[in-house]
């Protein structure tokens, strides 16, 4: 008889998450659809900012899902804490109202993700496994309301926008879509190092650090519209 364990060969790792949101109902919905999901697992709820902090002391998810208006500390306050104490925790805020201040602060605070509160279950999923695949998760609802001078302007490299690749522009309409580089390099039939290769040639043909400042600029210069971030 071999004495090999076959226990965990089955075993699945499962990504923890933390609910924030001072609605019971809305936490017991989030609940319902997450752990549908066999590779994610709920591991705590909170109802208030100051409450996230603490359980965070104490269990270490790898996301927490998080209210915009919570109470006694406020989503983008949260949210910089969480950052500065524990950088490897991603944050995904739900929004009411995606306002372009407001989600600049959220940028610059460090959340990794947006989305509205008036999205699908489905959607919140879809969410979640952009962010797990090392991803910033961005709904095309989210630039609505973005204003000319709101986000990162940068005139100066007008002239590098124009210099894209047709498939270098492939590939940024395919990150407004929110999709991650492995879904990316499906879609084209590339490797995944081609396609890190072609969105690092974007950032240096912009001028920008992050897919969120690509965007920005690409909608600013119309190399996207609205309608490229319909899924």
């Amino acid at each position: 008889m071999s004495d090999i364990d076959l226990s965990n060969r089955n075993h699945t790792i499962k990504t923890k998450i933390l609910v924030a949101n001072n609605f019971i109902l809305i936490r017991q919905a989030l609940r319902i659809f997450i752990e549908r999901e066999k590779d994610m697992e709920i591991i705590a709820e909170a109802n208030d900012g100051q409450e996230v902090l603490n359980i965070i002391t104490t269990l270490l998810p790898d996301i927490v899902i998080l209210d915009s208006d919570m109470p006694k500390i406020n989503g983008i306050e949260v949210t910089q804490q969480i950052i500065k104490n524990y950088p490897q925790v991603k944050v995904l805020v739900l929004i009411a109202i995606p306002e372009s201040e407001y989600v600049t602060n959220l940028l610059k605070a460090g959340a990794v993700g947006y989305i509205p509160k008036n999205v699908s279950g489905e959607e919140i999923i879809h969410a979640i496994r952009v962010i797990i695949g090392g991803e910033m998760y961005l709904p095309y609802t989210v630039f609505q309301n973005i204003k000319q001078d709101s986000i990162y302007e940068k005139s100066y490299l007008l002239d590098n926008f124009n210099k894209l690749t047709p498939r270098e522009h492939q590939i940024l309409k395919m990150i407004a879509k929110g999709l991650s580089n492995k879904d990316i390099a499906v879609k084209l039939g590339l490797s995944e190092r081609s396609v890190k290769y072609g969105i690092t040639s974007i950032f240096t043909k912009f001028g920008v650090k992050s897919r969120t400042e690509a965007i920005s600029l690409g909608l600013r210069t119309r190399l996207l519209n609205l309608r490229d971030f319909n899924l």
